[in-house]
């Protein structure tokens, strides 16, 4: 079971000793933040239901502009409070951070994430992993924010395997050219993938509440009941 996703003390191996070496050495400073404190960070929970409810909602209802819908059904969405409509649903376009618990039922998605959790579960021990060491030695990773490891980034791309079992994983990513970083928890059943994503950009909050927030979420979300949905758009 993944209940234990992460624990706080987990987060962070090699790449984030290089990252805090740098940090220390004066070769990434971090940048002063204007724009709000990112340890409370502005932001608007548009969707949120208990988990046995099934009032979900569709992509759209929800973030109505910056993606496209793959028929997916949302339990829960949030995004920064700067990019919330008039109409009360989220611009994904530019926004510096969302969160959402999604499920598809679309036959691709399933076959896509099967084949994820098989490459991980097969490759995964040579990815670059979240070390349980605590032994960083260079400073608090918990107050850097995202823009800190997007100019640190060993790599475009860098993800790195959380946690795996049977049915489900979680990663940490960085996306270097939309400057941002994520967690990714992902569910796989027979005939179902949840996914529980949160991303930010910027300064916009700090890698201590994006990882608590994620795991509020995962605690909250990962095992859903079974409720089949239809009559979602996909684009």
């Amino acid at each position: 079971m993944l209940v234990a996703v992460i624990c706080i003390a987990a987060v962070f191996g090699a790449f984030i000793a290089v990252l805090l070496k740098r940090l220390a050495e004066g070769k990434n400073a971090q940048a002063v933040i204007d724009d709000g404190d990112p340890n409370h960070p502005d932001t608007t929970v548009i969707h949120a239901i208990e988990p046995s409810s099934t009032d979900v909602k569709t992509l759209y209802q929800v973030f109505s502009w910056g993606r496209e819908a793959m028929a997916e059904y949302l339990y829960y969405g949030e995004i920064d409070s700067a990019y919330l409509q008039e109409d009360g649903t989220g611009n994904l376009s530019g926004t510096r951070f969302y969160a959402e618990v999604s499920v598809s039922f679309e036959a691709d998605a399933l076959q896509t994430e099967q084949e994820n959790l098989q490459n991980y579960r097969r490759a995964g021990v040579k990815m670059p992993r979240f070390s349980l060491d605590t032994e960083l030695g260079y400073a608090d990773f918990s107050n850097l924010v995202p823009s800190d490891f997007v100019s640190s980034s060993p790599r475009s791309g860098y993800a790195s395997l959380l946690a795996i079992s049977d049915v489900d994983y979680s990663l940490f990513e960085i996306n270097e050219m939309a400057g941002n970083a994520s967690f990714r928890y992902v569910r796989i059943e027979p005939e179902r993938v949840t996914t529980i994503y949160l991303q930010a950009g910027e300064q916009f909050a700090t890698m201590d509440w994006m990882y608590n927030h994620f795991h509020e979420l995962v605690e909250k979300y990962q095992n859903l009941p079974m409720h089949t949905y239809t009559g979602a758009t996909r684009e």
